[in-house]
């Protein structure tokens, strides 16, 4: 895989070249490697690309300076915060390491090299520089950089892990101001998989060819016939990495995010021994692997009729088989899984997933060729969709144009008991006296949605038709119950259920949090309003989170069709004055007016590494004088770190029992139906939660894989009973992975499922008030969660997703200077 960390000190860099790029494997005793230029732009500095990397030329690009005049090189040269360079780095599967090292094959060494300078030469590719003048504020390619390239046998565990570093310095030529500038790295740190992709399948291509036989692993491919306990015992960093996982993992409750995954790996690395001579290096490595495992990795090396193994070149000169996988088919996995969530997606990101559907088996060259044969794509400014995509929002937007003035008013005479300001009395008037089929309702947060669906509600039934108020999410759906609308239901009940679709015949559909509907539901909705001659209100804000599946439909609506929107502008929702204009400035779309305000009004503060102490003692102060609270932030991994202050901040003031108990817990993996259906992505240990019932699982079930084959897996039941299933029941379930959560007496619990049989809903807030020995949770108010429900995670810091819809007495926003990249102005607003 190809990952990589940008550096912004240039001592650290210089130190890093002298200590560990340019020794032999960070052996001591003076060994050096051979660090050479890499990168069109190398030329325009009158160096050549293969020449040796002089530490005086090193340093100079790592000052900003021409390496051979000493010149100042960019314009702009901020001391402070300023990127030095940046660390690509080619890590080879741990098997081709061990192919070299104890198989003796150093073939694969060049192999290596030229698979990762292709990846290379495609991150090349879109590099970039800012433009600034004229008043501009955007990129522009200039496809040069200037890097230093070595190669290395080891890892940081002393273990064979062959690897190839490019250290791409800060600068780049722009040929349209003629003259060199800061690089701009946004695409290339945005396409990293792509390039991950591209080293593995010339990899693949090229050991194939060599004759070497692989397999299929969850990420990538192995050398078929090296022992798996071989590879492990010569994974010590990531053994190491994974054990740290372990211990978090346990502390936390839940699997890592791949976030905060990466940052573990770079809080637990160890600067390689630099006291060893490479013989002692290598010696330490024989004495770990036994003489029958040599003779195996020796017996892999492919021979010929020579009975030598082929040279290098004239090997990866050879025609290869056809892959397993076929473009075709991974085009067609990369549509179903990409599309099924955006409705356009970047033409790199396809590439990618494609590709890496066939664990190195095709060539990007491969997947750009089945895209251009398959005519059911369009291509615009480097994005893809599909032609269906269009047809259905086309379908959405024709059905809501051609309702345009076609009916009558609902009710002219509407009367309401709801307490009503004029900005909802004048929403009320202009739905029910509309002539379209279809009328949106835009309200802003706090400006009284729920109030004026009930006002509505009751303005229909006056005139003895019916009212039926749908949601998005179960969650949504309580929140309406609990404010007076007991008979709200969700979207996907009455997308689902005929009957109910036909016990709705003439009656106004009102659909709450309509920007949360994707492009496919509110097409079906809008079809099935459109049969049983129903009328239908939209209300929602675009303004927040949007549909998880594809398409933004209620935007699509409000930009690009004739629907016309009653408007619900006034927040009534916060007391302080100053506060409501804060917010309204984040409605309006101005999140610099409204971070400003708040910072005016002392809401914002500035925190060092120890914020999420802070976090907890303000969530410690809010609950001890019995206001509710809640903490918002972008990430998991944020969300890890504040909820572990938190609860120790509730259990050194008594808030929260002092005794821990391991609960299992069930994280939802989020797969999406491609996903499902492959089964080579399913391993031992994995959770199947079944939300629809089969001939042999009912629905609420959860069932354990045992194993996987080609066609089918093996998972248990809880009463030990094994299924098979195919991938027809994909669509049954969801892919969750266990874990073990800290539960304590008095824990906020988080539900994300439903149980509608105990009461539990997806989305709430629940409060432990016993454990029992068997895992049953009894929680306050009654309610108990029973030992077959495990869908569950601590409660005091969430996703602005999450937090959606959700009112508490005090919201705590955090967002790291790490974690803005995750941020945007939605959250902030929710």
């Amino acid at each position: 895989m190809i990952t990589v960390r940008p550096m912004k000190n240039a001592e650290t860099a210089k130190k890093y070249y002298t200590e560990h790029l340019a020794r032999s494997e960070y052996y001591s005793q003076g060994c050096q490697s051979s660090v050479q230029w890499f990168g069109k732009g190398c030329a325009r500095l009158g160096l050549e690309p293969g020449m040796e990397v002089s530490q005086e030329a090193f340093e100079c690009l790592c000052d900003n300076l021409h390496p051979l005049t000493g010149e100042k090189l960019t314009v702009r040269h901020r001391s402070q915060d300023r990127r030095v360079c940046y660390d690509f780095v080619a890590n080879a599967v741990k098997g081709v390491s061990l192919m070299v090292e104890f198989g003796g094959d150093h073939r694969l060494v060049e192999l290596h090299e030229r698979s990762s300078c292709v990846a290379m030469t495609e991150a090349e590719s879109v590099a970039a520089t800012r433009i600034r003048k004229g008043g501009a504020d955007g990129e522009r390619r200039t496809g040069e950089i200037v890097a230093a390239r070595v190669t290395h046998h080891t890892s940081r565990a002393l273990d064979p892990g062959l690897h190839t570093h490019f250290v791409v310095f800060n600068a780049t030529w722009d040929s349209v101001e003629n003259r060199w500038k800061a690089l701009q790295t946004r695409e290339m740190f945005d396409r990293i998989n792509l390039f991950t992709q591209i080293y593995r399948s010339e990899m693949a291509a090229g050991l194939r060819k060599l004759g070497y036989q692989l397999r299929p692993t969850a990420h990538g491919f192995e050398i078929d016939g090296i022992p798996e306990e071989l590879l492990e015992r010569f994974s010590k960093r990531r053994k190491a990495i994974l054990d740290a996982e372990k211990i978090v993992s346990g502390k936390i409750g839940k699997p890592l995010s791949n976030n905060a995954r990466a940052t573990l790996a770079q809080t637990t690395r160890d600067w390689k021994d630099l006291n060893q001579s490479p013989e002692e290096i290598r010696q330490y490595q024989l004495s770990q692997i036994t003489a029958e495992e040599l003779a195996t990795l020796r017996s892999l090396v492919p021979k010929t009729n020579s009975s030598s193994a082929p040279a290098i070149s004239q090997a990866l000169s050879q025609a290869v088989e056809a892959p397993a996988v076929s473009a075709a088919d991974a085009v067609s996995y990369a549509r179903d899984h990409l599309f099924e969530r955006k409705s356009v997606v970047p033409l790199y990101a396809f590439q990618q997933t494609a590709m890496a559907y066939s664990h190195g088996a095709l060539k990007m060259e491969a997947i750009d060729e089945e895209l251009a044969r398959r005519s059911e794509f369009v291509e615009f400014e480097e994005s893809l969709t599909t032609h269906e995509m269009i047809r259905r929002e086309q379908e959405m937007l024709g059905l809501v144009n051609s309702g345009i003035g076609q009916s009558g008013p609902i009710n002219p005479n509407v009367r309401t008991e709801v307490p009503l300001n004029r900005e909802q009395k004048n929403a009320l008037r202009s739905v029910m006296n509309s002539p379209d089929w279809v009328i949106g309702i835009r309200g802003v947060a706090g400006s009284g949605k729920t109030e004026l669906l009930r006002s509505i509600a009751e303005g229909v039934s006056q005139v003895n038709r019916k009212a039926v108020v749908l949601a998005p999410t179960t969650a949504a759906c309580d929140s309406l119950r609990q404010r007076g609308i007991s008979w709200a239901a969700t979207m996907q009940s009455f997308l689902a259920l005929p009957e109910f679709q036909q016990q709705s015949r003439g009656a106004v559909l009102m659909v709450d949090e309509a920007g949360l509907i994707s492009v496919g539901d509110m097409l079906q909705m809008l079809r099935v309003a459109r049969t049983q001659n129903c009328r239908v209100a939209l209300c929602g804000d675009t303004r927040q989170h949007t549909s998880v599946e594809a398409g933004d439909a209620l935007r699509l609506l409000e930009e690009r069709s004739a629907m016309q929107s009653a408007d619900l502008l006034q927040n009534n929702r916060q007391k302080s004055h100053a506060y409501r204009e804060a917010i309204d400035a984040f409605a309006a779309g101005n999140g610099i007016l409204g971070l400003s305000r708040l910072d005016a009004i002392g809401a914002l503060h500035e925190e060092n590494d120890e914020a999420s102490h802070s976090l907890a003692a303000g969530y410690l102060s809010s609950v001890t004088r019995g206001k509710s609270a809640l903490i918002v932030s972008p990430t998991w991994r944020e969300i890890q770190s504040i909820t572990e202050d938190v609860r120790g901040a509730l259990k050194e003031h008594n808030k929260l029992g002092q005794e821990d108990t391991l609960v299992e817990n069930h994280t939802s993996l989020n797969w999406t139906r491609a996903q499902k259906r492959d089964l080579r992505n399913y391993r031992r240990g994995l959770v199947l939660g079944f939300h629809r019932s089969t001939a042999e699982i009912a629905r609420g079930e959860c069932l354990r894989v045992l194993e996987t084959a080609d066609q089918a897996m093996i998972a248990k039941k809880a009463d030990g009973t094994q299924v098979k299933l195919t991938r027809k029941q994909a669509d049954c379930f969801d892919v969750l992975e266990s874990g073990k959560l800290p539960v304590a007496t008095g824990e906020k619990l988080l539900l994300k499922g439903n149980l509608k049989t105990h009461g539990l809903i997806n989305g709430k807030c629940v409060e432990v008030r016993a454990i029992r020995a068997d895992g049953t949770l009894d929680l306050v108010g009654g309610r108990t969660i029973p030992p077959e429900f495990r869908t569950f995670t601590h409660g005091y810091c969430v996703t602005s997703m999450a937090a959606q819809g959700r009112t508490a007495d005090h919201v705590y926003v955090s967002v790291r200077a790490d974690s803005l990249a995750a941020a945007n102005l939605n959250q902030f607003y929710v």
